[in-house]
């Protein structure tokens, strides 16, 4: 956002952003191989840094969407979701129909799902017209990603998920930054 809003950065602000980093270096570093792991190309994070990358640049591309144009934040999920339906689609028509022919699985999944698209939807609207209001894109960002915090606490107790006391100071060292950014 400094470089294409001309927001104003500090280099306090910039020392938050290497805490979070930090925090994020901390999460990542792991003393044995990730459960599951098959080789060094397949590892989480990857992906994780990946998705990061992406929804960066899809950020401020909606910003700018939202600068250029007047768009309401309906218009511009509408668009958004609908070339994201059609991708998917793409990508799942081979195993549509087989899914829809698994009665036990579909019972099973499509209430979750449900669930999940329904505050997906929630999430990415008011994403949106926070986006709008949000006078540096990179605080609505950092407020949005506080349910890192949330998430990261709930997968321990609801799936098991192992957690050391050094990704826990990585999860916190996050969270830290993030708040310390916005404020």
């Amino acid at each position: 956002s400094v470089l294409l809003f001309n927001n104003s950065i500090s280099f306090l602000k910039f020392l938050r952003v290497i805490i979070i980093i930090f925090g994020i270096i901390l999460i990542i570093i792991n003393k044995k191989n990730d459960a599951g792991e098959k080789s060094k190309f397949s590892r989480w994070y990857l992906f994780s840094f990946l998705a990061l990358f992406s929804f960066t640049i899809a950020v401020l591309v909606l910003k700018k969407a939202t600068l250029s144009a007047d768009f309401s934040s309906k218009e511009i999920n509408l668009f958004s979701f609908g070339l994201n339906f059609l991708g998917f689609a793409i990508l799942s028509r081979k195993e549509l129909s087989n899914y829809f022919k698994d009665k036990a699985r579909l019972k099973t999944f499509l209430p979750l799902v449900i669930a999940a698209s329904a505050f997906s939807f929630l999430a990415n609207l008011l994403s949106v017209k926070g986006l709008i209001l949000a006078p540096n894109v990179g605080y609505h960002e950092a407020i949005k990603s506080t349910s890192i915090m949330f998430v990261t606490l709930l997968s321990i107790k609801l799936f098991s998920a192992g957690f050391s006391k050094l990704k826990i100071l990585g999860v916190v060292l996050v969270i830290l930054g993030i708040i310390i950014l916005v404020i």
